[in-house]
């Protein structure tokens, strides 16, 4: 059933947003300019991304149904059909399309993913980079091994996947050793799990380079908080709010904190590299 209130809010969010977002044209420091020139602009194309929606196509004609195992917010019946989780629950294609543009760009060697669901945003992560290596952890062992499925389909060598609740991976990272290059959070959309998990996942970051991207961060008012907190932690320089995700940036070649809230240019045209060019 749609929650009408909910979806009041988050219309208002996403209006006084797009009002106070801007676009590439107003940014001029020269790693964010090149970031959202080659991920946020970039209109590319990959094989990659083909490959990947076919495999969605397939899995949304399926009449399968799985039980689901939930630990976060949001969660539906436990009996769900595969080819829901393929349309509702996984990484829309713009989203998937955007995180591996940006692990291409940033060429994240060690990346981790909360929330693997049935691997489609991982095989993103996965062809990204195919010399970087992907840590995936899900709890819900039926959505695993379709993403198991899905995966070996698409040959991909650099994806580990981990079954676990995502407190009980962490704690084991301490054994690991890992320092992570890009983290994507994605699953258990509550305020204060996100906060939990920015602050463990701390110690196991890249000290010089690291990017952790939240999703959904106008999921609630809860989600909203916490990016509003995550994005004041002083060990990253760089935070950029799209709306539908959150990204901080840790980059110690940047001199200066900066914050953006940024739209496509096609969507305001009126401050576009046209426009721009007739008033400077």
């Amino acid at each position: 059933m749609i929650n009408i209130s909910k979806l009041l809010w988050r219309s208002k969010e996403f209006f006084l947003f797009f009002i106070s977002a801007t676009t590439i044209y107003k940014i001029h420091a020269p790693f964010a300019f090149r970031l959202i020139q080659r991920v946020f602009e970039d209109q590319s194309n990959y094989y990659a991304f083909l490959i990947i929606e076919s495999q969605r196509n397939k899995l949304k004609k399926s009449k399968e149904k799985i039980d689901k195992i939930e630990f976060g917010e949001g969660s539906g019946s436990p009996k769900r059909e595969i080819s829901k989780l393929a349309k509702i629950d996984s990484s829309p294609p713009d989203k998937g399309q955007l995180l591996f543009k940006l692990i291409n760009h940033l060429q994240a060697k060690e990346i981790l993913e909360l929330g693997t669901c049935i691997g489609i945003g991982t095989s993103y992560l996965g062809f990204a980079n195919q010399s970087s290596r992907v840590h995936s952890v899900e709890a819900c062992r039926n959505t695993l091994e379709i993403a198991q499925n899905n995966i070996l389909e698409h040959g991909l060598k650099n994806i580990n996947l981990n079954h676990s609740t995502f407190d009980d991976y962490i704690d084991k990272l301490e054994s690991n050793k890992l320092k992570f290059d890009l983290i994507y959070i994605d699953g258990h959309h509550n305020e204060q799990a996100t906060l939990t998990y920015f602050e463990r996942l701390k110690p196991y970051m890249n000290e010089e380079n690291c990017t952790v991207v939240f999703d959904d961060i106008y999921w609630s008012k809860g989600m909203k908080n916490a990016w509003g907190e995550l994005k004041r932690d002083d060990s990253f320089e760089l935070n950029i709010d799209l709306f539908h995700i959150g990204i901080l940036f840790r980059n110690k070649n940047l001199r200066s904190r900066a914050s953006y809230k940024l739209v496509k240019s096609i969507w305001k045209p009126w401050i576009s590299g046209f426009f721009a060019a007739k008033t400077n």
